[in-house]
């Protein structure tokens, strides 16, 4: 009996963790799938939420994730180019890319912390570190399921 107890916890985790993948990927397909402008008003819609934006700043926080959609989606496009032409990108291509995200990032910041309010900015940036090291925790716990 106690065998038989022991195959299945071991069966009940192991189908647990196949599991566990299936999330990321059905969420990076709906990304595919959904429009720069339906994906724009989620996330906005998801910023108002949690952030209990007025009307002008939502208009412009739509407009900023319009902006950034369209922006990510062409470069999906790009990247998915260069895969299929096996195209790896070169030291000086890959510090360019960096350093362009980076410089978004920073011009991101600036206008958010412009438009919000000093409580919200705040929130923003704690909802911001906290979404960091969970996507962390996941990467690790990713490296370690082998």
């Amino acid at each position: 009996m106690k065998k038989v107890i022991c195959i299945v916890a071991l069966f009940v985790g192991f189908l647990g963790m196949a599991q566990e993948g299936k999330q990321h990927h059905q969420k990076e397909r709906l990304l595919k799938e959904l429009s720069v402008e339906q994906l724009a008003t989620l996330r906005t819609k998801k910023m108002a939420l949690a952030l209990d934006l007025d009307q002008q700043q939502f208009d412009q926080v739509m407009q900023m994730q319009v902006e950034n959609v369209a922006f990510h989606k062409a470069k999906a496009a790009e990247r998915a180019e260069n895969k299929e032409d096996q195209k790896r990108p070169t030291a000086q291509e890959r510090y360019q890319r960096v350093n362009e995200r980076l410089d978004r990032q920073l011009a991101q910041e600036q206008q958010l912390k412009e438009l919000l309010t000093q409580e919200q900015y705040a929130l923003w940036k704690q909802m911001k570190i906290e979404k960091h090291a969970h996507g962390k925790k996941r990467v690790k716990n990713k490296k370690r399921r082998g």
